[in-house]
């Protein structure tokens, strides 16, 4: 195809349990998901996710799952070329709210809101990208997170405004 695109990989250990089977679906679930709200006509808030794909690795202790999506500038990036104004910021805060507004009325958290998950595209607008998925969390920088989601309590649309709070901030 003549498309230029982005692949994440993310590596899922593998344990020969029930539970393991339980995430793997989950996440598969989300993927799906992400991939049908994000490819719908008026999606032009959240990075669009186009296939994936998971398979065992080599070693045979993981799963290896290919997201194909859209190429996007990443924030940092875009701050480097350009002018950090107060125009820029209040831009940012407008589409981030439009993209949480898109995902909440789509049955979509987005669970892992902070600066490196907002992404510039071709036209200057501040996309949100990388949803948290069932599996994320451990190891994540946490500055951004609301504080139910520290004390592992259930999240909300609440708990994505407070992130996009902390980002602003």
């Amino acid at each position: 195809e003549n498309q230029t695109v982005a692949i994440k990989k993310i590596s899922i250990p593998v344990k020969k349990t029930d539970e393991t089977q339980r995430i793997k679906e989950k996440i598969l679930s989300e993927i799906d998901q992400l991939s049908r709200i994000s490819n719908g006509a008026d999606n032009r808030f959240v990075i669009t996710y186009y296939d994936y794909k998971i398979e065992p690795n080599n070693d045979g202790d993981k799963y290896d799952l290919y997201i194909k999506m859209e190429y996007l500038t990443s924030l940092s990036k875009y701050y480097i070329d350009n002018t950090i104004s107060v125009r820029n910021i209040l831009n940012l805060g407008l589409d981030v709210c439009k993209a949480l507004e898109w995902c909440h009325n789509n049955g979509k958290l987005h669970n892992n809101l902070n600066l490196d998950n907002i992404f510039v595209n071709k036209d200057g607008n501040f996309v949100l990208g990388d949803f948290a998925l069932s599996y994320v969390g451990q190891n994540e920088e946490r500055v951004c997170v609301a504080p139910e989601n520290l004390n592992g309590e259930q999240p909300t649309s609440m708990s994505d405004i407070y992130a996009l709070g902390m980002v602003m901030y």
